[in-house]
């Protein structure tokens, strides 16, 4: 389930927060049931909305104050995942605040999973079950603690072997900003299998597939014009030899668009690799930075994920130039946003759920205000309708 939230949210700041859900559903359908076999009332979906907001918020704003995944740490953004999964998973299986801090010393004392499996020559199949990883393990340390696992006082802070010592150059780790709900409210809904730094290149390259068709063979070049995070996550060139390289190479998920006038999960296989004219469309691409873009990126009142694209033929001529700053998942381009969400929502969910279900299910969904009222076990439930 948390390989398919990985296509389906991310932030600002990159990561998918929607990996927390894992150990949220997770704990609190635990705990729903413990307390209906003892006749107390079980947790709503109210309490599980109230943990995504602290999830979302922890993973959201460690990532943004801390960067992880900068090559100075090197630690992979499933940290955020971690951590925050604790937190909240402690939380929702009755933990107090002593507890919920020692719950956390021991995520922080944890190994981390380093940054490199997203990267060729190593990117691998292990990124797809990262998050899933990270859910399961906050959960096996929220039970610890509520069991009565110490904690440890200066995890993070202890010189040599404390967690800002090992991973932050003995930097402290901050959080700038007052807790509350900004990562979610501000959550970009992923609505291209692609990673978040070339979602808005791949909107660009659709809108040329048109200009394009006839005019193949005469490519010289294609120019990407992107921010240094993108530059530094998914500038690929080269051999791409599985899908885990293939869908962070911002050249490959131009070329299929350019190619195909769309961009589905499928076009990351090697089937569709082998067609040899992506790697011709890749040799001649190169990846530029804006460093307007760049700013913009970086800047929290802006929070820009900008490319644009344009397309040089062998006799000179130009295409138009075309720029995207923000995806459509984004905050600021809601209303277009959710009704390609319910659709992705039906295509994805048709293999497992027939009609009339799932069309009900999410109606139930949108209906926030009922939904907060049902129980997690109740909803857990209802999910395991017949296929």
């Amino acid at each position: 389930m948390i390989r398919w939230l990985d296509f389906s949210d991310t932030t600002f700041v990159g990561g998918h927060p929607s990996d927390n859900l894992g150990a949220i559903l997770a704990a609190s359908d635990y705990v729903s049931r413990q307390r209906r076999r003892s006749g107390a009332a079980p947790l709503l979906m109210a309490d599980v909305y109230a943990a995504m907001v602290g999830a979302y918020e922890i993973q959201g704003l460690l990532a943004s104050d801390n960067r992880f995944d900068d090559p100075s740490v090197g630690l992979d953004h499933v940290i955020g995942v971690k951590v925050a999964s604790t937190a909240m998973a402690t939380r929702l299986l009755g933990g107090d605040v002593t507890t919920i801090a020692g719950a956390l010393s021991n995520a922080f004392l944890d190994g981390h999973p380093l940054n490199a499996y997203r990267h060729t020559p190593n990117a691998g199949p292990r990124k797809g079950w990262a998050g899933g990883d990270a859910a399961g393990r906050a959960v096996w340390l929220a039970l610890n603690a509520m069991r009565g696992e110490m904690g440890y006082p200066t995890a993070l802070s202890a010189p040599t072997w404390g967690f800002e010592a090992v991973y932050l150059s003995g930097a402290s780790l901050k959080i700038s900003r007052p807790l509350g709900s900004f990562v979610l409210d501000n959550v970009i809904f992923k609505l291209h299998p692609v990673q978040r730094n070339a979602s808005t290149a791949v909107e660009c390259a659709l809108r040329l597939h048109r200009w394009l068709n006839g005019r193949l063979s005469s490519v010289k070049r294609i120019m990407i014009f992107t921010q240094n995070e993108a530059l530094r996550r998914i500038n690929k060139p080269g051999l791409l030899p599985n899908r885990a390289a293939r869908d962070h190479s911002i050249q490959y998920a131009v070329a299929i668009a350019l190619l195909r006038g769309r961009l589905i999960s499928d076009d990351y296989s090697d089937e569709s690799a082998s067609d040899p004219r992506i790697d011709w469309l890749r040799d001649r691409t190169t990846v530029l930075e804006d460093v307007n873009y760049t700013h913009d990126h970086y800047d929290l009142t802006i929070r820009s994920c900008a490319n644009a694209i344009q397309i040089e033929l062998q006799d000179g001529t130009l295409s138009p130039l075309e720029e995207t700053a923000f995806p459509i998942g984004d905050p600021s381009r809601r209303d277009g946003a959710l009704p390609m969400l319910t659709d992705k929502f039906h295509a994805l969910t048709c293999y497992h759920w027939l009609e009339p279900f799932r069309s009900d299910l999410l109606a139930q969904l949108l209906d926030a205000e009922t939904m907060k009222l049902l129980p997690v076990c109740d909803f857990m439930d209802k999910l395991r309708a017949p296929s």
